[in-house]
Formats: C-alpha cells, structure tokens, sequence
C-alpha cells in the first residue's frame, strides 16, 4: 500500500474513533499480492503466535475451524493470512514505539480483510480497558449484494436510521469482533440501537453487552471500529 494511503487511512480513523476513547492506538494495512512476496523470519514467526493469541473475534468455532494443515501457499485464504501476520507485526512494532514498557500480553487487536487489503486495529489496554474489546471491519462498497440483505440482517426498528446494507453489515460485524464472549452468537445478533449520522457513530447490543461504534468511509471503502464496553461484574451473555 501506498504510504500516502495508509496515511490517509490512519488520519480516517483518527476522526472518526476519537470519541470510543481506545487510548494509545495504531493502525496497519497490507496489499495481499504484495505481501505474498515477503517471508517471515522465525523470530517473525515466534511472534505472531502470541500476537494472534491476543486477536478479538476469533473466538468463534464457526468462524475459525482448526486446520490440518496450513491453506496451499498459493490461495488467496494463505495470502490473506500472511497480510494479515505482516499487519500484526506492524502493529506490535508501532505500539512498541508508543508505549515502549507495554507487552503483547497487554494489546488488543482485531483483523479485517476486503478485496485485496488487510487491515489491522491494535491498543494497549490498560486497567479497566482490559475487561473491553475492539473489533476493526473493512467492506468495499461496490462488491455485489445478496437479495434483500438488509432485511435478512436487521431488525424492523433497525432501519430507520436509513443505513445501507453493507453499513449496517460493517457495523455488526466489528461489533461481533470486539465481542470477547462471541462463542456460540452470531454476527446478525449484534443489534444497532441508535445511530448519529452527524458524528457516524452509535450503538449497538446483545444480551446484555453494549458497544460503541464509528462508522467511516475510506476511498472504496466502509469501515467501521467498535469498542465492547466493560461488562459488569458476574455479567453473562443473555440467551
């Protein structure tokens, strides 16, 4: 990606996810053809297995089944991942520099992937931010939709905030990222309560979780970041 386009992207979220107050922040982004070409070194790699540990909205078994074996080298599913690890790397190496005393162990991260882009949200949490999660989600606006989509992925009282489609699947699905007790829940679940279209930002829920969320466009792009609030102690996701 072009350095004046990550910086574009960074200056976006900048704006738009000041008020969920996430603390020390950053933001990585990779081209998946361009990340093909590159090769992890095995301290690289050493890494990445506590930094995917600390991932967001992966928790789900139906989202992320085990594997055998690691996808073929030439699959789009395999350059998706090494983007997504190169973006990982970045993250760790940028809020190294911004919090130089923080450790893996301390960072919250999420990952996204849309046509060929992956980016990348990370913080450090720290104190009561660690009971809260983020989830990042990119969706490129001109991809083709199903038939009545948004009907199929919304509540009545959802759509009179007058969102698209693919807004209100971007919202849903950071939600669903930033959920820490997604196991067992599904994406749609995650329900928008109420919407600013002055700041692009609002809120949503399920069960008794609440999240904030900033909806922003991006070039070709939605994009959206959501922060799961801090449940209350003894707090258990509602059937």
């Amino acid at each position: 990606m072009l350095k004046k386009d990550w910086e574009s992207l960074r200056a976006a979220l900048g704006i738009s996810i000041h008020p969920l107050q996430l603390g020390t922040w950053s933001v990585a982004s990779r081209d998946l053809e361009d990340s093909a070409r590159e090769e992890l070194s095995e301290t690289a790699k050493t890494a990445l297995v506590a930094l995917r540990g600390q991932l967001n909205g992966f928790s789900n078994p139906r989202q992320n089944p085990p594997r055998k074996q690691p996808p073929p080298a030439h699959t789009r599913r395999m350059r998706e991942r090494l983007a997504g690890d190169l973006c990982l790397l970045d993250l760790w190496g940028s809020l190294s520099k911004d919090a130089p005393e923080s450790s893996i162990s301390e960072l919250q991260l999420s990952l996204t992937h849309s046509q060929n882009l992956a980016v990348a949200l990370g913080r450090v949490a720290r104190d009561g931010q660690r009971e809260e999660g983020i989830g990042i989600d990119l969706e490129f606006r001109n991809r083709k939709l199903i038939p009545n989509l948004l009907e199929r992925i919304t509540e009545h009282e959802e759509r009179r905030f007058g969102l698209h489609a693919l807004q209100v699947w971007t919202i849903k699905e950071a939600c669903f990222k930033a959920n820490r007790f997604n196991a067992g829940s599904a994406v749609t679940e995650h329900r928008i309560r109420d919407f600013d279209p002055e700041t692009n930002s609002g809120k949503a829920v399920i069960g008794k979780l609440h999240f904030d969320f900033a909806l922003t466009i991006w070039n070709d792009w939605y994009l959206t970041v959501a922060r799961m609030n801090a449940p209350k102690h003894g707090l258990f996701l509602a059937p």
